[in-house]
Parts: C-alpha cells; structure tokens; sequence
C-alpha cells in the first residue's frame, strides 16, 4: 500500500477455515486467542496489525 498497490480489500479468515476445520484444537489460527479455560478472548498481534491497516486506509 505503501508503494502504491490498490488494495481494497482481504479475507483474513479463509485460508485459515480449511486448517481449523482439519486440525480442531490441536493448533491455534486466527488473529484471537481463547483460552480454553475459562473461555476469555484475548487479541493476538495480528488483531493489532489488521486495526492498524485498516485504520491506515481510512486516513
């Protein structure tokens, strides 16, 4: 975007799908973390940066 790309748009979930659908629990995907516990949500990292870009488009 930086240099000029013309993006108006992701799908940050899809390729994600087939691998939570294969893998169940046994790994983690997506941009938040549950705990399994006592089922809280906590942001990853990658929460922040998709904010962070989608903020950046609207400026």
């Amino acid at each position: 975007m930086d240099d000029g790309a013309n993006v108006s748009g992701y799908f940050a979930w899809s390729v994600h799908d087939n691998f939570e659908w294969l893998l169940g629990y046994t790994s983690r995907f997506g941009s938040v973390y549950v705990d399994h516990n006592d089922l809280k949500r906590h942001s990853k990292l990658s929460a922040y940066w998709f904010k962070q870009m989608h903020e950046r488009k609207d400026s």
